[in-house]
């Protein structure tokens, strides 16, 4: 085997460019109440029940503005 062979692959870091996820954490519970909404918002639908429908739009709407809110605060430092 060749000398370049053996050498390890980069492993993943937290602190590291290699894969950095801990960036999008915050992300991962607005994506959640998107997805959440949107089943609201289709049983709503289904159901005719404009009730459950608007508590999943405002539920869409709210998870979409926090997350853009905190996207904003992050960039500024």
């Amino acid at each position: 085997m060749s000398p370049s062979s053996l050498r390890r692959r980069p492993r993943a870091t937290v602190s590291g460019s290699t894969l950095n996820l801990v960036k999008y954490l915050p992300y991962v519970p607005a994506v959640a109440a998107v997805a959440f909404g949107a089943v609201l918002l289709y049983l709503g639908e289904l159901d005719d029940s404009p009730g459950l429908g608007g508590i999943g739009l405002i539920l869409i709407v709210a998870a979409v503005f926090f997350a853009v809110r905190h996207a904003r605060k992050s960039r500024r430092g």
